[in-house]
């Protein structure tokens, strides 16, 4: 569980620097606009998608393991040293909330350092990251597995943050953290905590923090299917 939140505290920093930085590169180049100022979640969640994007790029010329993370540290220590208010900065929650979500940690954090229960993920989803983690991209994998032809980048992802480079298992971390941005921002965006009105907007981020909890046997896994729920989800409630 200590080494599931390490990674957890790795995950952040990294994909919150790269995120901070792209969320307001992208509005200040490409929109014109002056970058609104976004949440910790939401700058992570950007940062998730540009190493995502980077990592499957790298992946067709090296495997995904040390000399990636190196360049994923070294990029993020200079943005938070040459960003101005590059550290993270997370908006002030009641304690109710703040309990809530220090209570909900531990949870997903016992259930991601648990078995995988997902069979897909021993089938083909860890295979996959096994074999990224290995080596660049192998021409006619597919021949191996048919899952094997599948474009699962998300699945890059999850070798970017595995940590066998490490002389340890893979960890199957990122369905934990997606998790766990997602109840953080239903949380941080329930109107009756700070205001003592039910609006219909809270009754939808309850019904997505009932799904959401619901589906906590995949945090355990890397099947793409839980971040690509959890994405659905996170788009309804920036509505």
């Amino acid at each position: 569980m200590l080494i599931t939140l390490i990674a957890f505290l790795y995950i952040f920093i990294t994909s919150y620097a790269v995120g901070r930085y792209s969320f307001h590169a992208l509005n200040r180049y490409l929109f014109d606009n002056p970058a609104p100022i976004g949440s910790a979640a939401m700058y992570s969640l950007t940062g998730l998608g540009v190493i995502m994007t980077g990592a499957g790029y790298y992946s067709l010329l090296q495997p995904i393991g040390l000399s990636f993370n190196i360049i994923l540290s070294a990029v993020t220590l200079i943005l938070l040293i040459t960003t101005k208010n590059g550290l993270p900065v997370v908006n002030k929650l009641p304690g109710i909330s703040v309990t809530f979500l220090l209570i909900t940690l531990v949870f997903i954090l016992i259930k991601t350092a648990g078995p995988i229960t997902n069979p897909d993920t021993g089938g083909y989803h860890l295979p996959i990251v096994k074999w990224n983690e290995t080596y660049p991209v192998v021409k006619g994998l597919a021949n191996v597995h048919s899952r094997f032809g599948f474009n699962y980048q998300y699945l890059v992802l999850s070798a970017v943050y595995g940590f066998s480079f490490l002389n340890i298992p893979t960890l199957h971390v990122m369905n934990g953290y997606i998790m766990l941005l997602l109840v953080w921002m239903i949380v941080a965006q329930m109107s009756y905590i700070n205001n003592r009105l039910v609006t219909r907007m809270d009754i939808i981020r309850l019904v997505c923090l009932f799904f959401a909890l619901n589906m906590s046997n995949a945090m355990s896994s890397i099947s793409p299917d839980f971040p690509a729920t959890a994405l659905t989800m996170m788009t309804i409630l920036l509505l």
